[in-house]
């Protein structure tokens, strides 16, 4: 009935956002590259509570362990479908030592809510819930669809995602996809994406000044790994256009091409020349570059490399890569909702940046994809992480906001 339509922000409860929080603090998550993947009760939790908010729920699990979860509102036949995307894996604790808060406890204290995941994500992903259930509590007649999409995270997320696209697209098809990750003061159209990659260079090991067992002298790989280091630790190797939204007056320290080594592990002991020596180096590139020119240009140096030194062994393998594919115009619908209900809400407009992520590279195949949160906090991937209450009940209001005009 018409005189029971209600707005869906004066719906939004500070309680029930941060119950719905705790709640998901509450559920451990952890994700550590090939260690650790606690995804199952997590899943299972989000699919339940989507359906008892009122959304049909799909879970697709291409990769065993990582389950994708999908919530639909229905009817709504019209265009647009718009998805939100959310992720639900977090970081390792790490020691609990460190800790002066349980990490799972979800402690509720001075507006500020305890815990891992707080910040990232689960508090933005209780936001995203929040202003979803209340758009659908409102009564008001939706013409499109609004569509979550909740993905394991902490960089796992392609390798979940990736197949779902290239198998049942269709279960997360969307026009226009919301990165909820973060907080609402910001809005990323574009994402320059990155490789991680691990180097092995082999050598021939033995005693420091001893000949190898077949009478040849050693091949240190620690000295071929230093090599191969400093051909590829300045980007000039890559061929790349500055981007306005790239710099240190938008969080990144650099306009350019950025590589850093974070792994370097060879030897065990001082007096041994060691077999093999591994080095893990960070690629994060920019909206002009894509993984395969990357690829390519870091293959021609290596063979540099290998013509100045005939015994460099050196071959590479991908850990992680994530670039989108496109970026979203500043005059998207989406957009400008995100700026109208700033605006009537009484919110600044969220400055633009751009994503040093990969800006969710197999959504990005089937629509564009807007960074814009709805949390945020503090100590993120850090002991004692927690997130404040009041940006999560401003982030579930805007976002409540967003729909409406985007979807009623």
């Amino acid at each position: 009935m018409k005189g029971m339509k209600k707005d869906p922000v004066e719906l939004v409860r500070e309680a029930d956002v941060v119950s719905l929080t705790q709640a998901l603090v509450r559920i451990p998550s952890q994700y550590i590259d090939q260690v650790l993947a606690e995804h199952q009760e997590m899943a299972c939790y989000l699919a339940d509570h989507m359906k008892k908010i009122g959304l049909d729920v799909a879970v697709a699990e291409p990769v065993k362990g990582y389950p994708v979860v999908v919530g639909t509102t229905r009817g709504g036949d019209e265009v647009p479908t718009i998805g939100v995307i959310g992720h639900y894996s977090t970081v390792a604790i790490g020691d609990r030592g460190e800790w002066t808060k349980d990490p799972f406890g979800a402690e509720l204290e001075d507006g500020k809510i305890h815990g891992r995941g707080s910040a990232d994500q689960k508090g933005g992903i209780a936001a995203v819930l929040t202003a979803t259930r209340c758009l659908l509590e409102s009564g008001l007649p939706l013409k499109g669809r609004l569509r979550l999409i909740m993905v394991p995270g902490e960089g796992c997320t392609e390798m979940a995602v990736e197949p779902v696209v290239a198998q049942t697209p269709d279960v997360v098809r969307c026009d226009v996809y919301v990165d909820s990750d973060g907080g609402p003061q910001s809005m990323s159209l574009v994402s320059g994406g990155f490789v991680w990659l691990e180097f092995v260079t082999k050598g021939k090991g033995a005693h420091t000044g001893s000949m190898t067992g077949d009478g040849s002298v050693p091949i240190n790989p620690l000295e071929r790994m230093v090599k191969v280091v400093s051909g590829i630790m300045k980007p000039a190797w890559m061929k790349a256009r500055r981007h306005p939204l790239f710099g240190p007056e938008h969080g990144r320290y650099s306009q350019d091409p950025i590589v850093e080594l974070n792994v370097f592990q060879a030897g065990t002991k001082v007096n041994i020349i060691p077999n093999v020596a591994r080095a893990q180096i960070d690629i994060r590139m920019l909206p002009s570059q894509t993984l395969e020119g990357v690829l390519k240009e870091l293959d021609s140096v290596l063979d540099g490399l290998r013509a100045e030194d005939k015994d460099l062994d050196v071959s590479y393998q991908i850990l992680n890569k994530d670039k989108s594919t496109r970026e979203a115009p500043e005059d998207h619908p989406v957009v400008r909702a995100i700026r109208e209900a700033c605006r009537e809400l009484g919110e600044p407009e969220p400055s633009l940046y751009g994503s040093i992520g990969g800006g969710r590279a197999a959504l990005s195949s089937l629509g564009p994809v807007v960074s814009w949160g709805a949390g945020g906090g503090k100590n993120v991937h850090a002991p004692n992480e927690y997130a404040f209450v009041e940006r999560l009940v401003k982030g579930a209001r805007l976002h409540a906001q967003v729909y409406t005009k985007m979807l009623v």
